[in-house]
């Protein structure tokens, strides 16, 4: 995996999950479990080798979850919200213009 993210809870368990961006762009989320291991939920996304920067900010819309942010190479950047029910809501653009950024955490 290239990237990996700790997104809390995405897949509906009560352990925190882990998600993985692999090098083809494929996102794979893991299911965590009570005992503290993981185990493959599966692919919950692709074409993510458009995003320059991939990050959970927290709970940006306010409904306990954390979401999930990306940045393009065209410097769009764009909202995922976090439904907790194994994947993504779909992306909305919330920004551009954040190519130029070195760092964002």
């Amino acid at each position: 995996m290239d990237t990996i993210l700790t997104p809390g809870n995405i897949v509906g368990s009560s352990a925190n999950d882990i998600i993985g961006i692999d090098k083809a762009g494929r996102m794979i989320a893991y299911r965590g479990l009570s005992d503290g291991s993981i185990t493959t939920h599966g692919q919950i996304g692709h074409g993510w080798t458009q995003f320059d920067q991939v990050l959970i900010p927290g709970d940006v819309d306010g409904n306990g979850t954390f979401d999930m942010l990306g940045i393009r190479g065209d410097g769009r950047m764009f909202f995922y919200a976090n439904p907790a029910n194994g994947w993504f809501s779909p992306a909305v653009q919330v920004g551009h213009g954040w190519g130029a950024m070195k760092l964002i955490s």
